[in-house]
């Protein structure tokens, strides 16, 4: 007998590399628990003009409807701005611990 009743959220966290976002989702996708797993995935914004095309194509990406059909939940929290890497796992990390209490 366990004392986890569920297992923990899974928090992804993307920027412009929409195809290694694809992959790393379907990889997650065939984990053990995944279809009993939250998924949580933390998108930054662009840091300039150049990267709009290529962070608009994570969002395509994430907006597909596999991953719902592949995790018990998914939250996508895209940014507007870039917030950068630390930013993003420390806001991120803290969100999911607002209503989990791991990750």
């Amino acid at each position: 007998m366990s004392c986890v009743s569920a297992p923990a959220p899974i928090v992804v966290f993307a920027y412009n590399r929409p195809e290694h976002l694809r992959l790393a989702l379907n990889c997650l996708a065939k984990a053990d628990l995944a279809s009993e797993s939250p998924l949580w995935v933390f998108a930054d914004g662009p840091r300039g003009v150049a990267d709009s095309k290529s962070v608009a194509a994570v969002g395509s990406v994430l907006s597909e409807p596999v991953w719902r059909e592949n995790f018990s939940s998914v939250e996508v929290v895209s940014a507007r701005r870039n917030k950068g890497l630390a930013n993003s796992v420390i806001s991120g990390v803290s969100t999911v611990l607002e209503s989990h209490d791991r990750v």
